[in-house]
């Protein structure tokens, strides 16, 4: 299955773990998505997403988890949409 990967996912995987609790949560349970259930899947996002992501830097974790664009074993693409 191919996925669309827009900007929350990535946010979510690279940013300090949030002191909202639902936040929190969908954080938490993103990086479970990545960790335990993406490899069947191809992802998929546009160069617009990692740029929008990349402005996110200043609230990146200490030390910064991988960026899902660095991940070795993410298949992301640049996509005409």
């Amino acid at each position: 299955m191919n996925i669309f990967l827009e900007t929350t996912i990535p946010s979510y995987i690279t940013v300090r773990p949030s002191p909202d609790p639902i936040r929190l949560r969908y954080q938490q349970l993103t990086r479970e998505w990545r960790e335990n259930h993406r490899q069947p899947h191809a992802l998929f996002t546009t160069q617009l997403v990692l740029e929008e992501a990349a402005l996110g830097v200043a609230v990146r974790a200490d030390p910064p988890t991988p960026r899902l664009r660095a991940d070795e074993n993410a298949e992301i693409e640049e996509e005409d949409f």
